[in-house]
């Protein structure tokens, strides 16, 4: 099995393991669902509302259209800001059930752990997987449902209103979908590699910081406070170099996939 393969194995395993622990609250994550796909649906009314708001409100100034418009709209969003909530609100109290749980498992883990693998793990280590890992892995598992379900069927409602516009018109827009695809695939994959490193790197602060706490009167002692500086000072701008890549990749993917979908 190639390496790509098998990266892509360990993801699918680890999201299968974490939709398990979110499934336990299956009532609350349901409505997490019904609230994404009410979103999706005022994204695809909002596009249905384009065209009688420019024809008969702009173009054909009909006045019974022109009153009922505004009412339409304030109860289109009405509708929007209550799902936005209820499923942004059901959804991460889910994805705090997940990180409670995962917590509550490592640290049972932890206290039965060796000697040997506190001697080769320092505590900022471990501490940094409790502070900062589980939050990113259980926020990313959250967010990779939300994205999942509100923009699929915020994409089917929408193809469906372009096709019944234009049949010819939404055929050649979804040419673009391979390009996006593959883009998307490619930012995925940065995104993994960077996310690791930073997760890396936020260990490597936290033991520095460990080490100079534990050993502060060895460092005063025997002059060590230049090199502890240096050692941090490299460890924190290497920190910054990774999120500034995340950053990067983030703030370029998105106008990329707007430029295509332009042309």
């Amino acid at each position: 099995m190639s390496t790509d393969q098998g990266e892509h194995t360990d993801v699918g395993q680890y999201y299968r393991r974490l939709l398990a622990l979110a499934f336990v609250h299956w009532k609350i994550f349901s409505v997490s669902i019904v609230g994404m796909i009410l979103v999706a649906g005022t994204d695809t009314a909002l596009a249905a509302f384009m065209k009688p708001l420019m024809d008969d409100g702009f173009v054909n100034r009909d006045l019974e259209t022109i009153r009922q418009l505004p009412l339409i709209l304030i109860g289109i969003f009405v509708v929007r800001v209550f799902a936005i909530f209820i499923s942004m609100y059901c959804i991460s109290w889910v994805g705090r059930k997940v990180i409670m749980v995962l917590r509550e498992r490592m640290f049972s883990k932890l206290l039965l752990l060796p000697k040997d693998f506190y001697d080769r793990a320092t505590s900022g280590e471990i501490i940094s997987k409790f502070t900062y890992d589980v939050e990113q892995v259980a926020n990313a598992s959250t967010k990779a449902i939300t994205i999942i379900v509100r923009d699929t069927f915020t994409v089917i409602g929408i193809l469906a209103w372009m096709f019944y516009l234009s049949v010819s018109l939404t055929l050649v827009l979804l040419t673009t979908g391979p390009l996006i695809a593959i883009l998307i695939s490619l930012v995925t994959k940065k995104f993994r590699k960077l996310s690791k490193r930073i997760q890396s790197s936020i260990g490597d602060v936290s033991r520095i910081v460990e080490e100079s706490i534990k050993a502060q009167i060895v460092v005063k002692v025997f002059g060590g406070r230049d090199y502890e500086e240096s050692q941090f000072e490299k460890i924190n701008d290497q920190n910054r170099r990774q999120n500034m890549r995340m950053i990067a990749t983030q703030a370029l993917s998105t106008p990329i996939i707007r430029l295509i979908v332009g042309i």
